[in-house]
């Protein structure tokens, strides 16, 4: 038996086309572009295209081409992907011995092992479970020097976590926390001022401020990034129609080895909302929503005239509409 979806957006955006080969009873292979094992979408949040708390609180292994096994086993989900890695451009940095500053290296990328992940979620009632996740990447840079030899540097990153969700009648608590090394290389985690812009609402008057989570290597030297997140959601609904909801997410990162002057250190950044899902009809929803993001502040090693600067903060309210068919 196969199962197969095909989901499109708009602007020529393909969002999910997999098939599942459903090869005996509760287990199957998924094949195409889904979401990964370690996604769990645990958050109501509307603002900014649905955030959800997506990266700034809560796991997110978004849609990638993977090749899937998942089923049933025990009282759980089980899932264990290979999914396609991501191999962004890094800095790789050395002193030349010419001039003594620091120099920008050609590199190139070796990509043979898939990014690995898997998830497991247990379900201890009928609206209550717990899942464990963690992921996998390895990422081989080849790099020019300044004496025309070739020398390579491997990039691992990796990610764990765990989260709840849990009902009670008509109250609801949601919640998880994770760890990543390296997560942005392997597009668990936003890569920098750019794109935390594009998804978060950063204004790109303050991306400039912002600096990468992506590592640096300096002289051979990685400067590998630690991040940490974690996300509440609580709701409540005093009738059928009507859903309240209050969510807040939390997001600190920290750099090893700083080689620099102006090295980045630390980064923590948090996001507030509170909402009202309305049904105004079957599959017809009016969804008000207040929230706060705080883009925290980045703080510097060695950078004694300016230690640290304020990111800012972005209050909103708005309100969604949707119509399901």
């Amino acid at each position: 038996m196969i199962d197969a979806r095909f989901e499109y957006g708009t602007g020529v955006n393909l969002r999910r086309l997999y098939g599942v080969w459903k090869f005996t009873e509760g287990w199957g292979l998924l094949v195409g572009q889904e979401y990964t094992p370690i996604t769990f979408f645990l958050s109501g949040q509307v603002f900014d295209v649905d955030a959800g708390l997506l990266q700034v609180g809560m796991a997110y292994g978004a849609r990638f081409g993977q090749i899937t096994l998942q089923g049933k086993l025990g009282p759980g989900d089980l899932k264990i992907g290979a999914v396609t890695q991501n191999t962004p451009n890094l800095l790789f940095q050395a002193t030349d011995p010419a001039t003594g500053t620091l120099v920008t290296l050609q590199t190139a990328v070796e990509s043979y092992i898939p990014k690995l992940e898997a998830s497991y979620q247990m379900m201890f009632a009928d609206n209550m479970s717990g899942h464990v996740f963690g992921g996998f990447q390895t990422v081989k840079y080849y790099i020019d020097n300044f004496d025309g030899t070739d020398s390579s540097e491997t990039i691992n990153s990796f990610t764990f976590g765990l989260g709840v969700d849990l009902n009670f009648g008509p109250m609801f608590v949601k919640s998880q926390g994770s760890y990543y090394r390296n997560g942005a290389v392997a597009a668990w985690l936003g890569a920098g001022g750019g794109s935390l812009a594009a998804y978060s609402g950063l204004p790109s008057s303050v991306t400039s401020g912002f600096a990468s989570e992506l590592p640096s290597v300096v002289n051979a030297s990685v400067n590998d990034v630690n991040t940490y997140m974690a996300m509440l959601a609580l709701g409540f609904s005093p009738t059928e129609q009507l859903t309240l909801e209050a969510g807040i997410g939390w997001l600190y990162t920290n750099y090893d080895a700083p080689s620099g002057a102006s090295e980045l250190d630390k980064n923590t950044r948090l996001k507030y909302y509170l909402q009202a899902v309305y049904q105004m009809a079957p599959g017809v929803f009016l969804i008000p929503e207040i929230g706060y993001r705080d883009f925290g502040d980045i703080e510097y090693t060695g950078f004694a005239a300016d230690p640290k600067e304020d990111l800012g903060s972005l209050f909103y309210f708005g309100a969604k509409w949707q119509i399901n068919f």
